[in-house]
């Protein structure tokens, strides 16, 4: 076989494990690191101009490598402290002319001015592909110094190269130096509240309502993904309502992107749930009237809704974009002087996975739910996600044999992407009691929960019957929510 021929499938080969990395992805993860200095710094190291696109000598890729590398330049002779987009954008102007260059500073403008680019440069989804890329070129050089080594039978040479892939492969992640923690410097008492979960502040800890059920778990924490799961007609929709309105009690903003409800009776379940009223009622309203309390209800509802909620129809979009969208109103609460939304929840995720990056359907799965993960981590939300039961799954349910995790719709690696996995487990006899059992099938501490949590359903009104400590169920005077029992006030923050 000739040199020219390996050379030639080589370049071919290149090609194909480059085809998932699109170069506006690429573009925005290189504005994502001007835009984060601190990440630049760490990745540096993995970021060498002739890596990127190497056997694509088209314009575009060759406009990229330049901007790569006046950036890298930028960095060595000033240190990362001065690197922003304007400061790049005026070290190409004064860059040479001709062809290449000249397509280095269209191409810059374009990334710093479309929101092809500035928006997903803020997106977490983006970021992990972006870092994915990286890896791809880590493993590229590797295999190249690990096939000299292995030609010449160097078993030594081709084992250090083993080692330097791995060291290399691990150092590419974007560190949080708010994750850096120096307990040395904190007090036994400091200690003891950091690692208690059952004191946290400022709304770190989200509680669903059944109290032994949150005390077993410790709550259910910010930067995580919570995970529900379940059959058909199992109330995983109706979950995501109660979400909503223990979201309210506990004074937490949420949004939710809904991608598989229609608005008017996705909006229609909510405000049964908040109101106490059923939502056959709601729909029938030539068939029925309202008292004066129920009206009430009905306005106290819409007051909560307005105030502490945020709703997405998000048919047919892919989670970049709702993502990206997410972010954008943090940013307009964050101009108004708002805090930014606490819960973040999609209604759900398994609907848009085939939209995510990877060949087959485990691979879009785990892709899907990864980017909801990082979207807790980067941003300090409280995310909460679900996810249907497969084949195996249901003959479980119908042969009255609970389900687990394993069960799951793509379930591959959402065990270890996800922190907390509930099932609501409907049995047979449960549909005649409208019952539903919580199993909690993963705990993001590793604590082991035998056995499950009994709720009852109110499919009328869109609402769980969480049970008390002593094992009482929770009155639906007590879950019926209020304007007074939650403190509203109409200021808007």
């Amino acid at each position: 076989m000739s040199s020219n021929y390996k050379k030639a499938e080589r370049e071919e080969q290149e090609k194909t494990s480059y085809a998932k990395f699109d170069i506006q992805t690429v573009g925005a993860g290189i504005l994502f690191l001007i835009n984060n200095p601190d990440h630049l710094v760490n990745l540096r190291p993995f970021i060498n101009h002739e890596d990127f696109f190497a056997s694509d000598n088209s314009l575009q890729p060759r406009a990229l490598r330049q901007i790569i590398k006046t950036i890298n330049e930028l960095v060595r002779d000033n240190g990362p402290g001065v690197i922003t987009d304007k400061y790049v954008s005026a070290a190409l102007d004064q860059t040479a002319e001709g062809e290449e260059f000249s397509a280095a500073r269209q191409f810059f403008a374009l990334m710093r001015s479309d929101p092809t680019y500035t928006e997903r440069s803020r997106d977490p989804g983006c970021h992990l592909i972006f870092l994915d890329f990286l890896k791809a070129n880590a493993t590229r050089r590797w295999s190249e110094k690990f096939s000299v080594a292995w030609s010449k039978g160097d078993m030594t040479g081709a084992t250090k190269r083993m080692k330097e892939l791995t060291s290399e492969i691990d150092s590419i992640r974007l560190d949080s130096i708010a994750d850096s923690i120096d307990i040395g410097e904190m007090s036994n008492e400091e200690l003891m509240l950091f690692l208690s979960v059952n004191v946290a502040q400022n709304g770190d800890i989200f509680r669903i309502g059944h109290d032994k059920l949150d005390e077993d778990i410790g709550g259910f924490e910010r930067r995580a993904l919570h995970l529900f799961c379940g059959s058909t007609n199992s109330g995983k929709s109706m979950m995501s309502q109660h979400l909503i309105s223990r979201s309210i009690e506990q004074k937490m903003y949420v949004h939710i992107a809904v991608v598989e409800d229609r608005p008017k009776s996705f909006l229609r379940r909510l405000v049964a749930n908040i109101s106490g009223i059923e939502m056959n009622r709601l729909k029938n309203q030539q068939n029925t009237s309202f008292t004066s309390d129920e009206m009430r209800s009905i306005s106290g509802a819409k007051a909560l809704i307005n105030h502490y909620v945020k709703i997405d129809y998000a048919y047919g979009e892919s989670l970049d974009t709702i993502h990206r969208r997410k972010l954008d109103y943090d940013a307009e609460r964050a101009a108004k002087g708002q805090k930014p939304y606490d819960v973040d929840i999609v209604d759900y995720s398994g609907h848009i996975a085939d939209k995510s990056p990877g060949d087959k359907a485990y691979e879009k799965y785990r892709n899907a739910f990864a980017s909801r993960k990082n979207f807790a981590l980067v941003y300090n939300k409280i995310v909460f996600d679900f996810a249907q039961l497969n084949r195996e799954g249901h003959k479980k349910k119908e042969a009255k044999v609970q389900a687990s995790h394993g069960d799951l719709a793509g379930a591959y690696d959402l065990s270890q992407v996800c922190d907390n996995i509930i099932v609501l487990h409907r049995a047979v006899n449960d549909f005649e009691n409208n019952d539903v059992t919580l199993l909690v099938t993963k705990v993001k501490d590793g604590a082991l929960i035998q056995g499950g949590y009994k709720v009852g359903a109110e499919f009328a009104r869109a609402r769980w019957n969480m049970t008390k400590h002593d094992g009482t169920a929770v009155t639906a005077a007590e879950q019926t929510l209020s304007v007074n029992n939650n403190g509203f006030d109409g200021s808007g923050t």
